[in-house]
């Protein structure tokens, strides 16, 4: 696994955005198999981490909007 040094250079800011968006995929495949029991705790902590994911996908991507424009 590579370190990514900061501020992100716009090649390790898509290669960040590229893994979290990868991880969010994977988040809903696990929420897809826990919604079988709606009170499994477990399904309310994916879904708070798939979000906080989401937040960071979008922060990266809104930073690279901002720095490219």
């Amino acid at each position: 696994m590579s370190t990514i040094a900061f501020p992100l250079t716009p090649t390790d800011r898509r290669a960040a955005v590229r893994r979290l968006v990868a991880i969010f995929g994977s988040m809903n495949d696990l929420i897809d198999q826990l919604d079988a029991d709606p009170r499994d705790p477990a399904l309310a902590r994916a879904r708070s981490t798939r979000d906080l994911i989401g937040e960071l996908v979008v922060d990266l991507a809104g930073t690279a909007l901002r720095t490219s424009a």
